[in-house]
């Protein structure tokens, strides 16, 4: 169990050591953390997009039924 931890140990060191090293690893870094700060932005254009959708869905839906809460009661005082 304690020499399974240590060879751990030093496979993850050796293996790090070697990725630092690596200019394709640091260009797939740098590509993906591009990707990923594009993807974010474009995912909270789309979320603030819904949500303003959903909130002049809710505002029309709450017009309407006030709409009709005061037709229904102007009828009843007639």
């Amino acid at each position: 169990m304690f020499l399974k931890h240590i060879l751990r140990q030093l496979a993850e060191k050796h293996i790090t050591e070697k990725l630092l090293e690596s200019p394709a690893f640091h260009r797939m870094a740098a590509r993906t953390h591009e990707k990923v700060e594009e993807l974010t932005e474009k995912g909270g254009e789309i979320a603030q997009q819904l949500k303003e959708t959903e909130a002049a869905k809710r505002a029309s839906d709450f017009g309407e039924a006030f709409k009709e809460h005061l037709d229904r009661e102007i009828k009843k005082l007639k």
